[in-house]
């Protein structure tokens, strides 16, 4: 997102819960991007085991993922790194896709199979009315996108 939102300051997201009618959160944004992964959307007939199969391919099995979670969002400075973060945050699962996260100085929301919301440690800056640099995730140059939480 760039430039002023038409009322307000900041741009309002809602991040979707896949099982829910109320959002999983509601972020404010000034600058940066957004990106979610999720199996609850391109999915086809049941697995062997029952369970639907989906896009999101986990590299190590060659099939698709089963690491507990139902979505992945990830906040960062540029639409790219926030989509390949929530691929990759998605595949990881829970613990490592919120040190993936940690680690990279990105924020995001990930869903478990039940449904639990669980939310990055930056994530709070995002909800609320403080101003915050969305720095670059490691090994990535460029100037950081300026985020600003909603007033």
């Amino acid at each position: 997102m760039e430039g002023l939102p038409p009322r307000g300051e900041s741009w309002t997201v809602d991040v979707e819960h896949p099982q829910r009618r109320q959002p999983a959160a509601v972020l404010g944004l000034r600058g940066g991007a957004v990106a979610t992964s999720t199996r609850a959307r391109r999915v086809w007939g049941p697995s062997a085991a029952g369970r639907r199969l989906h896009h999101l391919i986990d590299p190590s099995t060659g099939r698709p993922s089963e690491s507990g979670l139902l979505s992945a969002t990830v906040v960062a400075a540029r639409g790219w790194q926030a989509e390949v973060l929530a691929k990759g945050a998605f595949v990881a699962g829970l613990q490592e896709g919120l040190a993936l996260l940690r680690e990279t100085g990105t924020a995001g929301v990930l869903i478990d199979d039940g449904g639990a919301v669980h939310r990055s440690t930056g994530l709070h800056a995002f909800t609320g009315p403080l101003i915050i640099s969305v720095p670059e995730p490691l090994g990535v140059g460029g100037p950081a996108a300026v985020v600003r939480g909603r007033p």
